[in-house]
């Protein structure tokens, strides 16, 4: 699979055999790196590659296990790779079933991902920042701010780590920051020693 482009976008497209293939190449991968955390785009594919590396089923280290990424539905980066959830009780719902495949950590993906300047060789957009998904721009928020509490209540409530792409509620990781602005570096300045930021 290419970073980016065809392959990403056909990611959401492989069975579910050939995607349980390619998470535990990847997981080789991430692991022989040093990584310790995986972002799946199955429902239960982290939480399987974990326990398998766990009992010693196949090489590894310390991992986390993480369910789909959470979107709303109109902030869909890459299709049939994640779970959608509009409004807060249906946040807490996709929460819950997310904790009950045994998962560590809960990911949002709130906003698109851009960056300026550009680590790849992205078509820049009209506005001058590039986009690496092209159809989602960094700056903005797909997420209402009382959807991200429910979120980060409902899994802080049954104690998993909460793992996120943007803003701030009491959160444990940041995770693809392609955008902050000055509002947000105060933030993640005044909590630098309380949050995780992973590039």
């Amino acid at each position: 699979m290419e970073p980016g482009g065809r392959g990403l976008n056909m990611l959401g497209q492989l069975s579910w055999e050939d995607h349980k293939l390619l998470t535990a190449k990847s997981t080789k991968c991430y692991s022989d790196s040093g990584c310790f955390g995986e972002a799946s785009s199955k429902n239960d594919q982290d939480v399987a590659i974990r326990d398998a590396i766990n009992v010693g089923e196949i090489p590894g280290s310390r991992y986390l296990a993480n369910g789909m990424v959470i979107v709303s539905s109109d902030g869909d980066l890459v299709a049939g790779t994640r779970a959608y959830a509009d409004g807060l009780d249906k946040m807490r719902e996709i929460v819950k079933k997310h904790i009950r495949l045994g998962v560590d950590q809960i990911k949002l993906s709130m906003s698109g991902e851009g960056v300026n300047p550009p680590l790849l060789p992205i078509i820049p957009q009209t506005n001058g920042n590039y986009e690496i998904t092209e159809i989602r721009s960094a700056q903005d928020c797909y997420f209402f701010d009382e959807e991200i509490a429910a979120c980060v209540e409902e899994a802080c409530s049954l104690e998993q780590q909460y793992y996120m792409n943007t803003q701030t509620h009491s959160i444990d990781i940041l995770y693809y920051t392609s955008y902050i602005d000055e509002e947000g570096m105060n933030i993640l300045e005044a909590n630098k020693m309380n949050i995780l930021l992973q590039p």
